[in-house]
């Protein structure tokens, strides 16, 4: 991957980030395909002119203070996603055994991916930032959302250099809740 692929996924994960953790908690209506992005409301700031340097400011005596301005209500905006999502843990299971791994290997990851992110190629942590099945961290570094194989080649390396494969992988994920 160049350098300049991978910082435009990395800030395309970013604002997806910044993006999620301004969406309420009661948003019960969030579609799993589509992501809703806030705009911040903007404040107006007083803007001091800049003076010459032979010009010295004039001295007022301090205005009384005013109650802040509402936020205005912000309307959200759909983000459509470029990829396509990966459809569940079946397809998830055929795309681990094409990469190699064996029925025990696979029934692990499934076991991981599904805590992780029920399976959904597309799904991000709207606090740290990590994404797809395996909640790869920094999103992209094994392919992001995008490059799906990677994704789970990096996930597969992980899981052998860290903890040894699969089964060690989940019995350490079924220990701490995270691996």
């Amino acid at each position: 991957m160049h350098q300049g692929e991978y910082i435009r996924k990395l800030l395309i994960a970013g604002i997806l980030f910044l993006c999620l953790s301004n969406i309420p908690a009661s948003d019960s209506h969030i579609d799993n395909s589509i992501v809703y992005a806030q705009e911040p409301a903007q404040k107006v700031q007083d803007q001091k002119p800049k003076l010459a340097k032979t010009e010295r400011p004039v001295t007022k005596a301090k205005p009384k203070k005013q109650a802040k301005p509402k936020p205005k209500k912000v309307v959200e905006q759909p983000i459509a996603l470029p990829v396509t999502p990966v459809a569940g843990c079946d397809q998830l299971s055929q795309l681990l055994t094409n990469i190699g791994l064996s029925a025990q290997e696979v029934d692990a990851a499934l076991q991981i991916a599904t805590r992780e992110s029920t399976c959904n190629s597309q799904a991000v942590n709207v606090s740290s930032g990590a994404c797809n099945f395996f909640q790869e961290f920094p999103c992209g570094k094994w392919g992001g959302l995008s490059d799906i194989t990677g994704h789970l080649r990096g996930a597969d390396s992980y899981a052998k250099t860290r903890y040894g494969g699969w089964l060690e992988a989940l019995a350490f994920w079924n220990a701490n809740n995270w691996w």
